[in-house]
């Protein structure tokens, strides 16, 4: 009888991944070590740096929703936070103990193995590119947690027999990778792999031949994305709960078009924005445009009349310029990367911008020490987005290889492949903190891979 009350409950699928002997110690463990982790960040930079997008984000879970400049849904997060704590810690801590917690369960849901998640967690904090980030209480953080925790629902959901706790926690991984989309506008591209391996999981429950399977993944993954994305688009026109229409523009969108031609205009040595501003040369365009952000290209974009036309003028010189086209896109992606000389650009923000709630750092010397380790760190070539990206494709090929490449590990390896794709094509800036889902989903499954090659040895 108590046998089957095990299999029957919600965490009934321990004991079938870690033995019954073992299972109490080590659902403790699942909880104490994150847990400690991430205290330790929080308290190493308390209450958690904060620059002009956390503090916009703090004002209006504070004092109303009234953009979508933004994500909205940031601030509705906090506002559940100020229920326990208005202090900005407890926002801080939340976001990283959900996402050290999701890492390390997923790490050892695949590995069985507490010591490998342990050692998993520390290497991943002395990434610069991550340190720097989890410093700082940014949504890209918030957003990162929320995908791996439904990445992390959804592999459990694999070990679950009872019917009722299988929909509990279908709905469950929705609703978190929904929170997730809606944490950050060019987030659905990274949603789009776990939604169909949602859909995968599923699917393979209820549909036992290979041509149903198929067609009802793709079948049943559309249906989620597309009422993901659609849900999140409605929701970022109206504040909650009082259902207010919100300011929107389209501004992301033709600021990124004209940072394309004016990277095509460098490229080819000419400016492409035509008649629509021929008094602009190509000396200007060169000393007023710069790829890494767009409030450092404030100088061109707060031209008028680069924006005329500027749809026009953006699929011509993508017809007619073909390779210089990809120009900006490239030189982003080089900062995205790290691929640039010295420090990585933005590689944290080590301080608290001025605010109206009287919040700032205290003096400590052990979070000085860890800002200076973040940037000079960020310098060493093997701490590079760009060589950790380059070694999980290097694992990516030989996991074909050996086939041990799962549906699993092949949704996180495409979850982050993805985002990184959609924020080259959306983006409009290279702080190494808009990467972090990307770094963070490809160490995890380079970790992965260099285990199951050691199993495989054995």
């Amino acid at each position: 009888m108590a046998r089957g009350l095990r299999e029957r409950a919600p965490l009934g699928g321990l004991y079938k991944i870690c033995g019954r002997q073992n299972a109490g110690r080590k659902k403790v463990y699942l909880l104490t070590i994150p847990l400690l982790m991430s205290l330790g960040v929080a308290a190493l930079f308390y209450p958690g740096f904060m620059s002009y997008d956390t503090l916009h984000a703090l004002g209006s879970a504070r004092n109303g929703v009234t953009d979508s400049h933004w994500p909205p849904m940031v601030s509705y997060v906090w506002r559940v936070v100020d229920l326990v704590s208005h202090n900005p810690s407890a926002m801080h801590f939340s976001q990283v103990f959900l996402l050290l917690f999701s890492i390390f369960f997923v790490l050892f849901l695949f590995t069985n193995k507490i010591a490998y998640a342990t050692t998993f967690l520390l290497i991943y904090l002395s990434i610069p590119a991550v340190l720097g980030t989890v410093a700082v209480i940014w949504k890209d953080v918030l957003m990162a947690a929320f995908f791996l925790a439904g990445f992390a629902v959804i592999a459990f959901m694999r070990f679950v027999i009872n019917k009722w706790w299988f929909i509990f926690l279908l709905l469950l991984a929705l609703f978190i990778i929904f929170l997730g989309v809606c944490s950050r506008h060019n987030a659905i591209t990274g949603a789009v792999p776990l939604l169909y391996y949602l859909a995968l999981v599923v699917c393979s429950r209820v549909l036992k031949r290979p041509i149903h399977l198929w067609l009802g993944v793709i079948l049943l993954g559309s249906v989620l994305t597309s009422t993901v994305f659609i849900t999140k688009t409605l929701l970022d026109n109206y504040s909650l709960p009082n259902l207010e229409r919100l300011s929107t523009n389209d501004f992301l969108i033709r600021s990124v078009r004209v940072l394309d031609v004016a990277g095509a205009s460098v490229c080819v040595g000419s400016n492409l924005f035509g008649d629509v501003a021929p008094n602009l040369s190509l000396a200007e365009i060169r000393s007023v445009y710069d790829p890494r952000h767009v409030n450092l290209s404030k100088g061109l974009l707060d031209r008028g009349d680069v924006y005329r036309r500027i749809d026009k003028i953006w699929l011509s010189v993508a017809l007619h310029h073909p390779v210089c086209f990809f120009n900006h896109k490239l030189q982003l992606t080089k900062y995205l990367v790290g691929a640039n000389k010295g420090a990585q650009f933005i590689i944290t923000h080590p301080s608290i911008d001025n605010n109206e709630y009287g919040y700032s750092l205290p003096e400590s010397s052990l979070r000085d020490a860890a800002s200076a380790y973040i940037v000079h760190a960020s310098q060493l070539p093997f701490f590079k987005p760009w060589f950790l990206y380059l070694i999980s494709i290097g694992a990516f090929i030989s996991m074909v290889r050996v086939r041990a490449l799962t549906a699993a590990y092949l949704t996180i390896f495409l979850s982050a492949i993805l985002y990184f794709a959609g924020l080259v094509v959306f983006g409009n800036a290279a702080d190494a903190r808009l990467l972090f889902y990307t770094t963070t989903a490809l160490s995890m499954f380079t970790f992965i891979s260099m285990w199951e090659f050691k199993k495989r040895r054995k």
